[in-house]
C-alpha cells in the first residue's frame, strides 16, 4: 500500500461517475437492478412531456416525462441523479431514462445503457417517484437483457 492509497479508501466529495455507493437489489445475472413493483391508474389523460421541457411549467403535476430525446439531453439524470431526481419528481409519473442501444456497439456497452436506465429509475423509485419502464433493444441478441430488472406484470 502506498502512502496517498489510504486517501482513496473513500471518494472525495461527490466524485462517483459510475453511482458504485449505491447499489440496488439484481436478480439479473448482469446484476441490472430491479425496479420495484408499482401499481398505479393513469389519471385520465396525461401528456407526455420531455426531460428538462420548459413548457407549461406549472401543469407538470398531471403530466409524465419521457427520455425519447438525443441521450445528450438527459446524461445528468446518471451523473448527477440528484438533479435528475429534483426535475422528474415534479412531474406524475415518470418513463424510465432511454438510454440508446445500437447493434453495432459492443453487447457489453449496450448491458451498460440498461443498467443505468434501471439504476436511475430505481434510484427515483426509492425517492417516491412513480415509475413508468420502457424498453429498447439493439437486436434479436439484446432480448436476453433488455427485460432485465422489470417486475412482470409491469406496464410498459
Amino acid at each position: 500500500m502506498t502512502r496517498s492509497s489510504r486517501n482513496w479508501l473513500t471518494k472525495p466529495g461527490s466524485f462517483d461517475p459510475l453511482n458504485t455507493a449505491r447499489r440496488f437489489p439484481a436478480s439479473s445475472p448482469f446484476g441490472i437492478p430491479d425496479l420495484a413493483p408499482q401499481t398505479f391508474d393513469l389519471p385520465g389523460t396525461p401528456r407526455l412531456r420531455p426531460y428538462r421541457s420548459r413548457i407549461d411549467r406549472l401543469d407538470r403535476a398531471r403530466d409524465i416525462c419521457h427520455f425519447y430525446l438525443d441521450d445528450y439531453r438527459f446524461e445528468t439524470t446518471w451523473n448527477r441523479p440528484e438533479v435528475g431526481w429534483r426535475h422528474v419528481s415534479e412531474y406524475w409519473a415518470t418513463c424510465t431514462p432511454d438510454f440508446s442501444l445500437y447493434p453495432s456497439w459492443p453487447r457489453v456497452m449496450q448491458l451498460w445503457q440498461t443498467y443505468r436506465a434501471r439504476w436511475v429509475a430505481r434510484f427515483w423509485q426509492e425517492r417516491g417517484c412513480r415509475v413508468i419502464p420502457t424498453v429498447n433493444w439493439s437486436d434479436e441478441e439484446s432480448w436476453a437483457f433488455c427485460f432485465d430488472g422489470i417486475p412482470p406484470p409491469a406496464r410498459l
